[in-house]
């Protein structure tokens, strides 16, 4: 398959934009990636290979949105050809308009979602659907699209895992988990505008030191389900909006058609509260990882309970997807997206240089011991 290689370009001059001085940095800390374009998702093979989300959001818009990280500056398109050639007039079908989430499982092929809706605006027709690639080929092996029953007016696909040949998905648009079975291909919609799945007036979603998200107009964005990862044992899932608390579903009701959205309500709990976050991750051992926005830290949570902050890192801006590799590295894209203009007060601060780094996993921290990876269980 072609494939053209996407260089690090600068798209912006420091004229326009000032250099983020970091006071406190931590040489655990390690740029694997550097790259002109937002990047807000990072995943990984098996052997290490890694692959990368760029959005196509405010302050980078020409980007090939998926790519394969051949070095640090040396971003390869993925899969190639017309997938990552998509520009407004196109067809969206089969080509990446708004890849939100990148993710890897343990069959080591490469899944998306494409949320369809360039610069989180209105969805285009045809455009929002999941897509399962061949790591190694860049084969397209499913496309998956949904319906206006599972994706009504105002639906924003947002993230994703799977567990036991369910595929579980986010709605953050209108609030909402999906449910859809890779053996039977049915879908279930669940969780509707539940009060669980929707962002609070009273919990804001918040920016390093406690700013408030808000464009020039003072207007703060509504973001609702977002973040969502199962237990190791599959009983739980664990969904969250940015700033909400983190709740937990039994999987085992979730999945069945014949429980109701009522009766499975009742049996929501509150897993722990948190401050507001882009990203997360889960271990082997069922240990949560945090990307912390207002500290700019990473902070584990133990399913007893107990915390601690694995890093704090002033290069941790807007620490989003989450994504713990084979080598039991911990891999942290740094947004940025805090600092763009329409979350800014209109002002775009983003520094035109966005990385991802990596952080090499200690067997423990504060006491709570740390697992392996959940994407390479066989």
């Amino acid at each position: 398959m072609h494939h053209r290689t996407f260089f690090k370009k600068a798209l912006f001059t420091a004229a326009l934009f000032p250099v983020l001085s970091f006071a406190g940095t931590d040489d655990r800390l390690h740029t694997e990636v550097t790259v002109s374009t937002i990047t807000n998702a990072v995943t990984a093979t098996e052997n290490g290979t890694l692959f990368a989300g760029l959005p196509r959001w405010h302050a980078t818009k020409q980007t090939p949105s998926l790519v394969r990280v051949d070095g640090p500056e040396k971003l390869t398109p993925f899969p190639g050809g017309s997938w990552n050639d998509w520009a407004q007039g196109k067809a969206p079908e089969d080509a990446f308009v708004q890849v939100n989430s990148v993710h890897v499982f343990d069959d080591d092929s490469v899944w998306i979602v494409d949320q369809g809706a360039p610069d989180n605006k209105a969805t285009l027709s045809g455009a929002a659907k999941v897509v399962q690639f061949d790591s190694k080929t860049g084969k397209a092996l499913r496309v998956l699209r949904f319906d206006e029953k599972i994706l009504p007016p105002g639906a924003v696909m947002n993230d994703l895992r799977i567990f036991d040949q369910k595929l579980y998905v986010t709605d953050a648009g209108v609030g909402a988990v999906i449910v859809h079975d890779l053996k039977t291909g049915k879908t279930l919609r669940r969780l509707d505008k539940h009060p669980m799945m929707r962002q609070a007036a009273d919990r804001p979603i918040k920016a390093t030191g406690g700013r408030l998200y808000e464009d020039e107009h003072g207007n703060r964005p509504q973001v609702h389900g977002d973040m969502l990862e199962v237990t190791p044992d599959g009983q739980w899932l664990l969904v969250s909006t940015p700033s909400s608390p983190m709740y937990k579903l039994p999987t085992k009701l979730l999945n069945d058609p014949a429980v109701t959205d009522e009766e499975l309500a009742k049996h929501i709990e509150v897993a722990f509260d948190k401050g507001t976050i882009n990203g997360t991750a889960i271990d082997s051992l069922g240990n949560v990882y945090l990307g912390l926005v207002e500290s700019r830290s990473i902070e584990v949570v133990a399913p007893d309970g107990r915390r601690a902050t694995l890093i704090q890192d002033d290069r941790l801006i807007g620490p989003d997807a989450l994504f713990i590799d084979s080598k039991r590295r911990l891999l942290i894209p740094a947004s940025q997206g805090e600092l763009m203009a329409n979350f800014n007060k209109g002002v775009n601060a983003t520094s035109g240089s966005f990385h991802i780094y990596s952080l090499a996993l200690p067997e423990s921290v504060g006491g709570i011991r740390l697992g392996q990876s959940m994407s390479f269980r066989k």
